[in-house]
């Protein structure tokens, strides 16, 4: 396993890639037919030539054997170890030795090899004592592998990416860590830190865990992100403002608005109770107008598009208020922009998000409310069902869904119904006073709830096996 193995593949044209490739193949065979007290000392050993080669600073041999250990760690018995103490001692001094900050240190010749190898290694440890169940020991390292953390280096984005392929214990434990990382590189890598930010906040929020994921970080810890979101987002304000006189002139690369999605899917995770949220309403405002125009294509983006910024807007607006548990009182802009925006599956669900947040979710509203949202009163429900009355009968369910939730909102319709009319009992109940509002909620008429229901419902279709009949 020494140098001098490795030093053979120089002289061949393929390089040494060409030795760790065969050496690599032969320890994979071997390993399939050794016992476990043979395998134990295969690897003492292996870890032995490695830290020799820390203390010695023989980066291209270590880079060569952590490529050889890698492999090794792929084989079936050899994944399945439940030791892992002297794989965490090497790795722990491997983190130590050559997880040096960019600038804090003059480049040296295979030292990012060693880096992206250690990060390997890293991953293959989470997901073993993941699978041990030994959230106890995993939990020590976003100290002691805090190093690896404070990278400036691409090889970190790749290693977080991955990462993010893990169950959310392990991002929720890490999650300091990756603020810090994701703060310190948003300058350089916008598109990418923006990218995987939104990925780690969306996975922490099927968890319910995005309202406390900033705990144990520092307002420095996040200063550069909250500085690039806020400038971002003003940014894109004066762009589409500019849009408005010069619509035929400007063309906006759609890619582009990639970015601008991403920001504000991240916008409402990085501002505390303290700072308000109207920036995302500024950024509506400016969209809002941009749309009147008529044409499919505004500024050499589809319509569609520029309607899913404004749905991206108002849910993030929502989140902002529900993280913050602070009040949200915009009902009349939200019951405007669905209005407005009713074929846009992303504003029809943003807005009933938000009705839902202020008003109380819609199937387990009290219809005997005392008193409704001037908006929502029963005289506005019977436009607003005229309004959406295409979407009630839209093919797509994705579609119907939010139309309804919107719509339960609305308060009720009393209808007056004619005694003459009426079976002698329920004739009876009327003449003893019943007012007609309580005879609807006494029938529970909500028909729009009850589409809701049914809309809401699984229901599964017995289909009887069919027997042959020619017997």
């Amino acid at each position: 396993m020494g140098n001098s193995i490795f030093s053979i593949g120089d002289k061949l044209n393929q390089g040494s890639e060409t030795i760790v490739g065969v050496l690599i193949s032969a320890f994979q065979r071997i390993c399939d037919n050794l016992g476990l007290k043979e395998l134990n000392l295969m690897w003492e050993h292996l870890f032995q030539e490695i830290i020799d080669s820390v203390a010695n600073q023989s980066l291209l041999h270590l880079s060569r054997l952590l490529s050889l250990l890698i492999a090794t760690t792929q084989i079936d018995n050899v994944s399945q170890i439940s030791d892992y103490r002297p794989l965490l001692k090497l790795v722990d001094l491997l983190v130590h030795t050559f997880m040096i900050p960019s600038g804090k240190g003059k480049e040296i010749d295979h030292l990012a090899e060693v880096v992206d190898k250690v990060l390997q290694l890293m991953l293959f440890i989470l997901e073993g004592l993941y699978r041990d169940d030994d959230m106890s020991t995993i939990s020590g390292f976003s100290l002691q592998w805090a190093p690896a953390f404070e990278l400036k280096k691409s090889s970190l984005l790749v290693f977080i990416r991955e990462l993010l392929l893990k169950d959310t214990c392990l991002l929720y434990t890490f999650r300091v860590n990756i603020i810090s990382a994701m703060n310190d590189l948003i300058e350089s890598s916008q598109e990418e830190v923006i990218c995987l930010l939104w990925s780690f906040f969306e996975k922490l929020q099927m968890n319910h865990q995005c309202s406390t994921f900033l705990d144990g970080t520092s307002k420095g810890g996040v200063s550069r992100i909250h500085s690039f979101l806020q400038e971002a987002i003003c940014s894109w304000i004066s762009v589409i403002n500019n849009i408005h006189d010069n619509s035929s002139s400007t063309q906006i690369d759609e890619a582009k608005l990639v970015l601008l999605w991403g920001v504000i899917g991240c916008y409402p995770y990085f501002f505390d109770v303290q700072e308000n949220s109207s920036l995302l309403i500024n950024l509506i405002d400016a969209l809002d107008p941009l749309l009147m125009n008529e044409a499919e294509i505004v500024a050499g983006v589809r319509k569609h598009t520029w309607q899913s910024l404004i749905g991206a807007a108002l849910a993030s607006y929502y989140k902002w208020h529900l993280f913050k548990n602070s009040a949200l009182e915009e009902t009349s802009k939200v019951l405007h922009l669905a209005k407005t925006y009713k074929s846009s599956l992303q504003v029809l669900s943003a807005a009933a998000d938000c009705l839902d947040y202020v008003h109380g979710t819609t199937l387990q509203a009290d219809t005997s409310h005392e008193k409704y949202h001037p908006e929502l009163e029963a005289q506005k429900a019977v436009d607003a069902v005229l309004i959406f009355a295409d979407n009630l009968c839209h093919s797509d369910k994705a579609i119907r869904v939010p139309t309804l939730r919107i719509l339960c909102h609305y308060e009720p319709l009393s209808c007056e119904i004619s005694t003459n009319d009426q079976p002698p009992q329920k004739k009876m109940k009327t003449e003893t006073g019943v007012s007609h509002s309580s005879l609807l909620d006494y029938h529970g008429c909500n028909v729009i709830q009850l589409l809701l229901s049914i809309e809401t419902t699984y229901f599964h279709i017995y289909k009887p096996k069919s027997y042959p009949t020619d017997f």
